[in-house]
């Protein structure tokens, strides 16, 4: 008896309203807002929903409509909602509210594919509003799989000072300034004294350990020389905010992210924490980027990193996509590596922790049938944009990456442990052929897409024999091309022929044409 309402909200200026409100101490031109939420578990939009909201605005923002009546037909939690509405609105009237009316439909579906038909019926649910309310605001929201997951990973905004010593302002671009080394400290920690992981979720790589650069930047702090000022030998820190303002000399800095910088960081946090020394005068280069913008964000990441040495895995970390898998990983038991090192530092098992490049590898062999170019041009597959967004593509099904991960590592795991001797020396250029063969073995066709693999393919659990005769069919093709081209191992392995010859071979063996179990003879060959 909810009238196809799943949540229903009243505001007055922002304030929770209930039975308690005092209405009588709002002040002039006060904004009443109702929320009306509509949850639903499909994968699209249909017109019966909404004609639902329809017919229950109509009993609910009727003011004539006894409550009593309603409490007839709806639920007594609906009601008591409703109830406190209208005392608002007859309480309010005197002082000109503004009414807002804001409907919600969320579904699994894709907010951006609404059938004009369901659109419509919102045009005649806005009707049916304002035939009760004149003059007050209206809107509907379409949220689906995506928009939903946004929300659910925006963090609620967060103000953070930090104190400069000297400035230079672009105003509203920015701010570059000196920071003492104990103020970025205090930065960068919480109340608990530890390092706050949250501003540094858009770090392209987590804290390396002890490399040289490093142990450069640790030398340099434990010295404490004076007559060289930290900044001189160090490229500092670049914070991107939503804001920026500046009080005196205290930076205002809202929903500040550290997007370069994290390996200087992680050595002030920890040079401070293991030496509780007192003021240390020293200071440290921090340019503060004010934008909101996510595609500004990515470019400065990637420039502001591009400048050292950095993979170009790390520098597509930040991508939306990589999030995605990460979230999925997590729930399924893996570890996605988005940013290098940050599961290893946190203690979890290295044979659940996948890396991009890895990934890529095996989306390459199995989705996209180019295990030629897992073995032979792995970076192409993540630096030439191409390629890239063909192997990380929004249009798949997010569960795609997870199944290929895990089929990859069960096809890794056999060639290391279980298969014959012959296939464990060269399982290096036999893994990515054998993850395609035995994949469109398990799937059934040739003409693999991400559909199926999403739905259909096992992860880790596949038959040993159904690998160890894949293994003998793949290797008696990568002896035979060996003989026919008179190249080694390695070049064979980087060639699209020995691709197509494993398709081939595959191919037969669904037709009919070969066994399986073919009784192949690695000696004879």
């Amino acid at each position: 008896n909810d009238g196809g309402i799943d949540g229903i909200y009243a505001f007055v200026d922002d304030n929770l309203l209930g039975p308690d409100f005092e209405v009588s101490k709002v002040k002039n031109s006060p904004v009443l807002r109702l929320v009306i939420m509509q949850v639903k578990q499909s994968v699209g939009y249909s017109e019966q929903a909404i004609n639902t909201l329809i017919s229950t605005a109509h009993d609910l923002f009727d003011l004539n409509n006894a409550l009593p009546a309603l409490s007839r037909k709806y639920n007594a939690q609906l009601v008591a909602v409703i109830a406190d509405y209208r005392r608002a609105i007859n309480g309010l009237m005197d002082k000109f509210p503004r009414l807002e009316f804001v409907y919600y439909y969320a579904t699994k579906g894709d907010s951006d594919q609404v059938h004009p038909n369901v659109t419509s019926r919102v045009s005649t649910l806005e009707e049916k509003i304002r035939s009760s309310f004149s003059d007050c605001d209206f809107t509907f929201h379409f949220l689906g799989a995506r928009d939903l997951l946004t929300l659910a990973r925006r963090q609620a905004s967060s103000n953070m000072s930090l104190s400069v010593q000297e400035y230079l302002s672009a105003e509203r671009e920015g701010i570059v300034c000196l920071v003492r080394l104990r103020d970025y400290y205090n930065f960068i920690t919480d109340e608990y004294g530890r390092r706050r992981q949250v501003i540094f979720d858009a770090n392209v790589r987590e804290y390396e350990g002890d490399v040289e650069v490093n142990a450069g930047i640790r030398q340099t702090l434990v010295s404490r020389d004076n007559s060289v000022n930290f900044w001189w030998l160090n490229n500092g820190i670049t914070i991107v905010a939503s804001r920026a303002p500046l009080t005196g000399k205290t930076l205002t800095l809202e929903n500040p992210k550290v997007v370069n910088g994290l390996q200087t960081s992680q050595e002030i946090f920890n040079y401070f924490t293991t030496n509780p020394v007192g003021d240390d005068d020293r200071e440290l280069l921090v340019r503060v980027i004010v934008t909101d913008d996510e595609i500004v964000r990515n470019q400065v990441i990637k420039a502001t990193n591009s400048q050292t040495k950095i993979s170009p895995y790390s520098l597509r970390a930040t991508d939306r996509i990589h999030n995605d898998i990460e979230q999925d990983f997590e729930h399924n038991g893996l570890y996605y590596d988005r940013q290098r090192n940050y599961y290893k530092n946190l203690g979890r098992p290295r044979n659940r922790i996948v890396t991009i490049p890895y990934l890529a590898q095996a989306i390459a062999a199995i989705v996209l049938q180019e295990p030629y170019n897992s073995r032979g041009r792995p970076t192409d597959l993540i630096k030439k944009d191409d390629k890239y967004n063909r192997v990380f593509s929004e249009d798949y099904d997010i569960a795609v990456y997870r199944k290929c991960a895990q089929f990859m590592r069960a096809i890794d795991e056999f060639l290391r442990r279980d298969a014959d001797d012959y296939a464990r020396k060269e399982r290096t250029n036999l893994r990515f052929q054998l993850a395609m063969f035995v994949a469109v073995v398990m799937l059934k066709t040739v003409s693999v897409n991400p559909k199926d693999v999403a739905a259909r393919l096992p992860d880790d659990d596949i038959d040993i024999e159904v690998l160890q005769n894949a293994t003998r069919h793949v290797f008696d093709v990568y002896q035979l091309l060996k003989l026919e081209k008179r190249l080694d191992g390695d070049r064979i392995a980087k060639n699209q022929d020995y691709d197509e010859r494993v398709i081939e071979r595959v191919k037969a063996i669904l037709s009919g044409d070969l066994a399986l179990e073919a009784p192949i003879s690695i000696e004879d060959r």
